[in-house]
């Protein structure tokens, strides 16, 4: 939100691995990737049953909880995973109702299905996550018995395919998409410190919500082989973006960028190798350069 990224409610419970590829990839990734990419690689489905708990308690008031099912039949794999991140709010400062960092409690869950026929490999994720984050006010003066507190209250659903076919070995096609979800509510409440009770403010400027759907899909081909002084890749790459809420112009708007990219690997001899590149992309909104 307003240009930054909340970190923590990237579920990193399911990554195997991180991996932090530098140099400029703008060619394959668009004018964002110019210094690298940071490259986020989910555990692999086991092919027989397992499963794995664990549980994380830090005295500052971090409690959280997670845990996997695996299970695979001949060809078919199946994970399922949940969990549950829960923060009691810090302050260096106890102000026993004011936090500098605000309590909040993050519930996931998440679906994998993986299969192989043949030369294909084929992928289908679901996961969804819910995050309620509150924000306590100070007693009102003069008495100091309400307060207004706001909760926001995050929704996201993140649903994708990968499916890539070995052609032989030297060549290859890989083709993901997917669908993200994201609803983000943000409410205001007169909260009665005597009785404890909460009453909605009846102010639309007090109530926000803002909602994001992305559609997307990446597909690349690819030739690589040890004997040959040329390899290459072509590729393409579609996002659509529409948003919704009341601080958005007319209500709604839309985004899209659509690109297609090469680039070429040449090697003359066993000192050089040439990589030449170009993405040609159109954007709905502004100019894109190539």
């Amino acid at each position: 939100m307003n240009g930054s990224v909340d970190l923590s409610q990237i579920n990193l419970n399911n990554i195997e691995r991180v991996e932090i590829v530098e140099g400029p990839l703008s060619v394959n990734y668009g004018t964002n990737a110019l210094a690298g990419t940071i490259n986020l690689i989910t555990k692999k489905n086991k092919t027989k049953f397992g499963g794995n708990a664990s549980g994380y308690y830090e005295t500052i008031g971090q409690y959280n909880a997670n845990g996997s099912l695996d299970f695979g039949h001949k060809n078919h794999r199946f994970t399922l995973s949940g969990g549950r991140n829960f923060f009691d709010g810090f302050s260096p400062v106890d102000t026993s109702r004011v936090h500098q960092w605000k309590p909040k409690e993050q519930l996931f869950g998440g679906f994998k299905y993986a299969s192989k026929i043949k030369n294909i490999d084929y992928q289908i994720t679901t996961d969804v996550f819910r995050e309620e984050l509150v924000s306590r006010g100070e007693p009102r003066n003069p008495y100091r018995e309400t307060a207004f507190d706001d909760y926001f209250t995050t929704h996201r659903i993140s649903s994708g395919f990968n499916v890539n076919y070995a052609i032989n070995s030297n060549s290859s096609l890989t083709v993901l998409g997917g669908y993200n979800y994201y609803n983000r509510k943000k409410n205001t409440y007169l909260k009665d410190l005597v009785t404890i009770e909460y009453f909605l403010v009846d102010s639309d400027n007090l109530q926000d919500t803002s909602v994001f759907d992305l559609i997307f899909s990446r597909g690349t081909y690819s030739f690589s082989s040890d004997s040959s002084k040329i390899n290459f890749q072509l590729g393409y790459d579609i996002n659509v973006e529409a948003n919704r809420g009341k601080r958005i112009e007319e209500g709604e708007q839309q985004i899209g960028d659509y690109a297609a990219f090469g680039s070429l690997e040449y090697a003359p001899n066993q000192n050089w190798i040439i990589r030449p590149g170009v993405r040609y992309s159109y954007n709905t909104s502004y100019k894109s350069p190539i």
